[in-house]
């Protein structure tokens, strides 16, 4: 199996950059030297203009298969999330249909 994960980075400022290159960063080598097959796509979405220049940095240093992987997007993310996750499985917060509670 594999898992698509969405990152809201709504609201992040430039100021904040450090931080989240550095969490972002961390949680990607993790995932890819822990579980390397089970990531699918990773998307950013609500991605400031910015945002891309500041991942290029981290991009860098990510295996050339988990690069194919990551997708920044800014707020017109609904059309591309949506051919990859039924709404049932996506939370409201992004435009589904699920909760987030496991049942």
């Amino acid at each position: 199996e594999q898992v698509v994960t969405l990152i809201d980075v709504n609201g992040l400022r430039m100021k904040d950059t450090m931080r989240a290159k550095d969490l972002l960063s961390m949680q990607i080598k993790i995932d890819s030297h822990n579980y390397p097959e089970t990531l699918g796509a990773l998307y950013i979405v609500n991605a400031p203009y910015w945002f891309s220049g500041m991942f290029s940095a981290i991009k860098a240093f990510l295996p050339a298969e988990t690069q194919k992987k990551v997708h920044i997007l800014g707020g017109s993310y609904k059309a591309a999330v949506d051919e990859l996750v039924a709404p049932e499985h996506l939370l409201a917060d992004f435009g589904g249909k699920s909760s987030g509670r496991l049942e």
